[in-house]
C-alpha cells in the first residue's frame, strides 16, 4: 500500500494565496457557448455548467474554469447555468413575501420552489441542454467559513428535480456538487469528523488546496462490484479478490454524505446506490436511479491532466512492474485513463 498524502504545508498556502490574489484582480468567468464566440458542440452534446459570472464571495470559482475547458475540448457546447441571473430570484421573493404576510409559509415554500425549478428548466430546454455538470468549490452546506450562496442551491435542488423526472437529462456532480444534490433531496451531508477521528479525516484532504494539480496527492476509492461505474472502469481499475475495483483519485472536503443507517435507508428510498467507498467506509460516490454518478472526490481533475498533457504514461510504460516511483505514477496514469471514461460516459452514454 501506498502513501499518498500529507498535510498542506506552509509554502502551498502561501502559493494558493498568491491563486487568490490573482483571481481577485479578474474575478470574471470566461465565456462560454453562447457568449460570443465561444466554441459550438463538435458532436450535437449540450453541457449545462452550474457557474456564476461573477464572484459574489471569495473562492467561487476556482476551480470551475478549468473544468469548462475541459467539457468543451472534449467535444460539447458549455452552457453557463448562471444561478444568480437565470431565475428572477427578487421577484419571487417579492411573491412569497405575499403569502408569508398571511402567515401560509408553506404555500410561499413551495411556489418559490416550482417558480424557480419552471424558470431553470426554461432556460435549460432554450438552450437545448442534455447533461449538467455541477462542480465542487470552498463553500460548505453545514459548517462556516463560507456557507452557500441561497441562489446557488435554490438552483441546485430544481436541476436535482429536473433530473429526477426526466431521465434523458444527464448529471454529474463532483464534491460540493455532490452535497448540494444530496442536500437537495433530503439526504444528510456533514463534516467529515463527525464520523470518523480528526486524524483519519485528514486523508480526506490529502490534495491540499489544489485538487486539480498535476503533482495533487491521491485517495483511495474501492468501487462496489457490478454497479454502473464499475463497468465504467473496469478496463483499467484494480481488481481484488473479491471482485472490487480500486483507484486513486484527488480528494479534497470537509463535508460527506453520512453513512449513518439512517442516512443510507433515506437514500435508497429515493432510488440511489453508493457504488464507492473510502477505505474509513465513507461514501465516495453515488449512483442514481437513471444511471448517473456523483463523485466526493475528482475525476475531472485527472481528465484535464491527460488533455493538457501533463499526465503521461510513466516511465517504462503503463502497467509495467518497478520502484515505489514507478508503481505511485502508473496508479496515478490508471486513473486518469479511468478518469477519461468516466467524463466520456458522461458525455456520450
Amino acid at each position: 500500500m501506498f502513501r499518498y498524502g500529507c498535510l498542506v504545508t506552509k509554502f502551498v498556502k502561501v502559493a494558493f494565496c498568491a491563486l487568490l490574489c490573482s483571481l481577485a484582480l479578474s474575478p470574471m468567468a470566461p465565456l462560454l457557448a453562447g457568449e460570443g464566440g465561444a466554441p459550438e458542440s463538435k458532436n450535437g452534446v449540450v453541457v449545462g455548467f452550474l457557474q456564476t459570472e461573477k464572484e459574489t464571495y471569495p473562492e467561487e470559482l476556482t476551480f470551475s474554469h478549468s473544468i469548462a475547458d475541459m467539457l468543451t475540448r472534449m467535444g460539447a457546447r458549455v452552457v453557463r447555468v448562471d444561478y444568480n441571473k437565470i431565475v428572477d430570484l427578487a421577484n419571487l421573493r417579492r411573491k412569497a413575501s405575499l403569502h408569508q404576510a398571511a402567515g401560509d409559509m408553506t404555500t410561499a415554500r413551495k411556489l418559490d420552489a416550482a417558480d424557480i425549478k419552471r424558470e431553470v428548466l426554461d432556460f435549460l430546454r432554450k438552450e437545448g441542454i442534455s447533461r449538467i455538470f455541477i462542480p465542487g468549490n470552498f463553500y460548505n452546506l453545514d459548517a462556516e467559513p463560507y456557507p452557500p450562496t441561497p441562489n446557488r442551491q435554490l438552483v441546485t435542488s430544481a436541476i436535482a428535480e429536473i433530473v429526477r423526472e426526466d431521465p434523458n437529462m444527464r448529471l454529474m456532480g463532483v464534491c460540493g456538487g455532490l452535497q448540494g444534490i444530496a442536500h437537495a433531496m433530503g439526504i444528510k451531508v456533514v463534516r467529515v469528523w463527525h464520523l470518523t477521528h480528526r486524524d483519519a479525516a485528514a486523508s480526506h484532504t490529502v490534495s491540499g488546496d489544489d485538487p486539480h494539480s498535476s503533482s495533487a496527492a491521491l485517495h483511495k476509492l474501492r468501487i462496489v462490484p457490478g454497479s454502473r461505474l464499475a463497468s465504467i472502469v473496469s478496463k483499467h481499475a484494480l481488481q481484488d479478490r473479491d471482485g472490487w475495483l480500486s483507484l486513486y483519485f484527488p480528494d479534497l472536503h470537509g463535508g460527506v454524505v453520512s453513512n449513518d443507517p439512517e442516512n443510507i435507508k433515506k437514500l435508497e428510498s429515493l432510488g440511489y446506490k453508493v457504488v464507492a467507498y473510502s477505505n474509513d467506509g465513507m461514501i465516495e460516490a453515488l449512483e442514481d436511479m437513471h444511471g448517473n454518478i456523483l463523485f466526493q472526490d475528482h475525476p475531472e481533475a485527472l481528465a484535464i491532466g491527460i488533455l493538457n498533457g501533463s499526465l503521461v504514461p510513466p516511465t517504462g510504460g503503463h502497467g509495467e512492474k518497478g520502484n515505489e516511483v514507478h508503481a505511485y505514477e502508473d496508479e496515478r496514469y490508471r486513473a486518469a485513463l479511468s478518469a477519461m471514461l468516466i467524463m466520456e460516459d458522461f458525455l456520450h452514454r
